[in-house]
C-alpha cells in the first residue's frame, strides 16, 4: 500500500480529464463573450 501512488495517480487524471474539459469549458466561454 503506496498513499502516495495512488495520490499520484488521482492527480494525473484530476489533470488530464478536467484540464481537458476545463480548457474546452474556457474557450466555449471565450468564444461566447467574444461574439
Amino acid at each position: 500500500y503506496i498513499p502516495a501512488t495512488g495520490q499520484a495517480l488521482q492527480e494525473f487524471f484530476l489533470t488530464k480529464y478536467l484540464g481537458k474539459h476545463i480548457k474546452q469549458l474556457l474557450q466555449t466561454l471565450l468564444q461566447w463573450w467574444t461574439e
